[in-house]
């Protein structure tokens, strides 16, 4: 897959789970995106006033999910349309089991480029 963790119905993807396709990977990605990040956002991120910006916090909010959104100084940071604070509070979403690691810098960092590029 592409990362869900979840499938529609709300069951959780297990390793025990058999092989899926790619088609199937894109489409469980593109149902969590619009099912689950898009509305999240749209209620939690009302300024954001660009594809790009929206494009930068679906990436965010797939890979860390919608209550980290929720919780963030990132989203409080967009709200305020303080777009290199909110790039900085994204770029502290870089670690997993509380390592820094190399592919979450350079995902955050593009993220927080496309933020304040706007």
């Amino acid at each position: 897959g592409i990362g869900s963790t979840v499938y529609e119905d709300g069951r959780r993807v297990t390793l025990k789970d058999p092989p899926i396709t790619r088609d199937r990977a894109v489409a469980l990605c593109g149902y969590h995106l619009r099912k689950r990040c898009l509305p999240v956002i749209l209620k939690h991120c009302p300024e954001l006033d660009t594809p790009r910006r929206l494009a930068a916090v679906l990436s965010f909010c797939y890979n860390v999910g919608e209550g980290s959104l929720e919780r963030s100084t990132m989203r409080r940071a967009i709200n305020r349309r303080a777009w290199d604070d909110a790039a900085v509070g994204l770029k502290l979403w870089n670690k997993a089991n509380g390592r820094v690691l190399a592919g979450l810098v350079n995902r955050r960092r593009l993220e927080a480029e496309m933020l304040v590029s706007g």
